[in-house]
């Protein structure tokens, strides 16, 4: 009778190194505390250490990727067994409403990239969703350069853009075999967006799309963060704001090419594309490609697009074949929404 009051959900977060992703689970651990939900996070490095040390394999931090491969295996394998043992105990899942494990599931070392762990192994956990954490790459850079492991390691911008894709689509394959859901959440979002997803996944899911490279004043900023919070009363929300346009400063053509095209496959592909939602707002009349984009793709992909248009112009003809509803203004959208969901609660009640 006791199991049933608790979720015992399995989520399982990969992100590369200096990405943040201790900190967004020590938020949503703490966020869980207080709506009443007990967690805990596994984090499966602290696993490997422990093998090493029970032993006697002399193990650093500095220097575990440097370790023999196939030993590493071993203490990896290991390490998951233990975690899902672990997990599986009949007093543990009465006890928690979600466990969080945190990994890799690709490491860089000496300009290689290789595998965390073998599929098989990941697919042993019952998990109900698997998630990557993502943060602007000039930010982790900084992180990392600061860090004694990865003196000599000749990071670059570039490399962390590669990295960082490379630990999408593997932790989202794993999703994928598993078919359960999967979402890339950007580092400085609230712990409330991975609470949603780890324990009301039936809330629909949204995008705020806006022209970011030409006209966003700091006003225009504040308009969208009211937007944005109105919004998170109903819905879980992405926010591309979220994550910094990757900085171009570093010389060379092939480097900004590189910076364009993952902002346009992090916004189309990982943010869109699990949205049930897309929100445009025009605050001013400018050329946004991206949000262009970004509607085009959601009213192609059976997605309820929301245009907000402010202007006594009227929006293009394509405009308005593409949105299914177009609103005066944010408030407007807000209280479309607010009675939106009031007719949901009635149907259900």
């Amino acid at each position: 009778m006791e199991r049933a009051e608790r979720d015992g959900k399995i989520v399982f977060v990969t992100g590369i190194s200096g990405a943040g992703v201790d900190e967004a689970l020590s938020g949503v651990h703490q966020f869980a505390e207080k709506k009443g939900k007990q967690t805990r996070n596994i984090v499966i490095a602290d696993k490997i250490f422990e093998h090493a040390a029970d032993d006697h394999v002399p193990l650093t931090k500095e220097n575990i990727l440097n370790s023999d491969l196939d030993h590493m295996q071993s203490m990896r394998g290991g390490a998951l067994r233990e975690i899902y043992n672990d997990i599986n105990r009949r007093d543990l899942r009465k006890k928690y409403d979600a466990t969080f494990i945190k990994g890799h599931s690709l490491f860089l070392w000496k300009d290689f990239y290789d595998d965390a762990w073998d599929s098989e192994k990941i697919q042993m956990f019952e998990s109900s969703m698997y998630c990557t954490v993502i943060d602007d790459v000039g930010r982790i850079l900084k992180r990392l350069q600061s860090r004694k492991q990865w003196e000599g390691q000749n990071l670059t911008k570039s490399k962390l853009m590669t990295w960082t894709n490379l630990e999408v689509i593997t932790t989202r394959r794993w999703a994928r075999e598993k078919k359960t859901p999967y979402y890339a959440i950007p580092a400085t979002s609230p712990p409330s967006l991975l609470y949603r997803l780890a324990f009301e996944s039936d809330i629909e899911k949204v995008y705020v799309s806006m022209p970011l490279t030409h006209g966003y004043t700091k006003k225009i900023q504040e308009e969208v963060d009211r937007l944005v919070e109105g919004l998170e009363k109903s819905f879980v929300v992405f926010d591309p704001r979220r994550v910094d346009p990757i900085s171009t400063t570093d010389s060379g053509a092939e480097i900004d090419v590189q910076t364009s095209r993952m902002i346009t496959r992090r916004d189309l592909d990982w943010f869109v594309g699990p949205s049930d939602i897309v929100v445009v707002y025009f605050p001013k009349i400018v050329l946004s490609w991206g949000a262009v984009d970004e509607t085009n793709k959601a009213h192609r992909t059976n997605k309820y697009t929301w245009l907000i248009w402010p202007h006594k112009d009227i929006p293009s003809p394509f405009a308005q074949d593409d949105t299914h509803r177009i609103f005066e203004s944010p408030e407007a959208l807000l209280e479309y929404v607010e009675k939106r969901q009031q007719q949901k609660t009635e149907k259900q009640t």
